[in-house]
């Protein structure tokens, strides 16, 4: 119960209005990619499959929306391959299971990751009315998620496939009050175990990933990341970290690095900021492990807030010669 009240009243605290868009406006990285599954790796996608959770607070009864820009790849955001010949699904799932199952956390699409209730989808291809304007799946009643009680809310899941073609798909989501307009959910959260993103193409910009480290228990964590082409550079932040490296990876291959947990880090957010030095066009994967290589949930705000490094000073004594 307490690890419930505390992710409750830190969500709170971190400001629900603002966390609709993922990726979350905080992150600066603009959307999300999903390759087709005839795709070759090195252009970052390592699997072709994305899954974002949406949460509903339970006293909300207003149906509500799950919005996708520019969910069609064959378009002036898409990434293509010799010709557009790529379609994209996108399913929204509820019921049982949807988040429960241990499947539908995982970082890969596997066994039964796709558990529960499939309760709208579509396949996009490469269709002129769906380039760069919003598509609205739902409305969606909140009691169609599954039931949780860490979030004391109704649990959504959007499973996003490359389910033919090469070329990649560029997008984000909004869950929305409206169909027709972005108008923040009150109390609802989005958020990912696996993120596969394309980099803000701005030189020197700065992207953020907010972890949280949601068990009391824990004692380090590892970051992936995948394809990051030496474009730059990643370090982490927190309460008690200023800006430790992570070791990144090169074209098509897989990089980790172990960090120690303090006391003062648990059930908190991390601030993970990946650094780019003017790469174009340089899709990554990404995701954080804890205890027992349990992903971590990676929210589109900081829990919280932001965290702030707290510098501890060491007190060194000098011995006097009497």
């Amino acid at each position: 119960m307490k690890k419930i009240l505390t992710l409750l009243t830190l969500m709170l605290v971190a400001g629900m209005g603002y966390a609709q868009r993922f990726p979350g406006d905080e992150q600066n990285m603009e959307y999300l990619v999903n390759f087709g599954r005839y795709a070759q790796t090195d252009w970052g996608d390592d699997d072709f499959s994305q899954v974002v959770f949406v949460t509903v607070p339970s006293t909300r009864t207003e149906p509500f929306y799950i919005r996708v820009f520019d969910p069609s790849s064959g378009g002036m955001y898409d990434e293509m391959q010799g010709v557009f010949n790529t379609n994209t699904r996108f399913s929204v799932v509820g019921g049982k299971g949807a988040y429960s199952n241990p499947d539908a956390r995982e970082t890969n699409p596997v066994r039964n990751y796709k558990s529960g209730v499939v309760l709208d989808y579509k396949d996009f291809g490469a269709e002129t009315e769906y380039d760069g304007v919003w598509y609205s799946f739902g409305p969606f009643s909140p009691r169609d998620g599954e039931f949780s009680k860490e979030y004391n809310a109704y649990v959504f899941k959007v499973v996003v496939e490359g389910i033919a073609g090469d070329d990649g798909n560029l997008y984000h989501f909004f869950a929305s009050s409206d169909r027709e307009s972005n108008k923040p959910l009150e109390g609802g959260y989005l958020f990912a175990y696996e993120i596969c993103f394309r980099m803000n193409t701005n030189p020197n910009s700065i992207s953020h990933f907010y972890p949280y480290i949601n068990n009391e228990r824990t004692i380090g964590f590892s970051v992936y990341n995948f394809d990051y082409d030496n474009g730059g550079n990643i370090h982490v932040f927190s309460v008690s970290k200023n800006g430790q490296p992570i070791v990144i990876s090169k074209n098509k291959e897989w990089q980790s690095t172990r960090f120690s947990v303090t006391e003062k880090e648990r059930l908190s957010a991390i601030d993970i900021q990946l650094y780019n030095y003017g790469m174009k066009n340089n899709n990554v994967t990404f995701y954080c492990v804890g205890e027992d290589n349990v992903a971590l949930p990676m929210y589109s705000v900081p829990i919280g807030g932001i965290p702030i490094y707290v510098y501890t000073p060491r007190v060194r004594y000098k011995k006097v010669n009497k």
